[in-house]
């Protein structure tokens, strides 16, 4: 799950293993416990946790993830 204004992730799962997360919600807010940080380098998709540990994930969508922030940020806009 990613938050593309401030470039949280957080993992939900790997090859099908629910991670460990906190989302919490109520009836009028929720929160999520964001476990790292991302950015793009190309196809490249990098994630940085606040220990340091770097990861740098090949074969993500990382185009098609780009193109759907980007989108969705000029429609924000457009609706300002």
């Amino acid at each position: 799950m990613l938050d593309p204004e401030d470039a949280f992730a957080l993992c939900l799962a790997i090859d099908g293993d629910r991670q460990n997360f906190r989302i919490l919600e109520t009836d009028s807010t929720s929160a999520v416990e964001w476990q790292a940080k991302y950015s793009f380098d190309g196809d490249t998709f990098i994630v940085v946790e606040p220990s340091g540990r770097m990861r740098q994930i090949f074969g993500y969508p990382a185009k098609e993830i780009q193109n759907a922030i980007a989108n969705a940020q000029q429609a924000t806009r457009g609706k300002q």
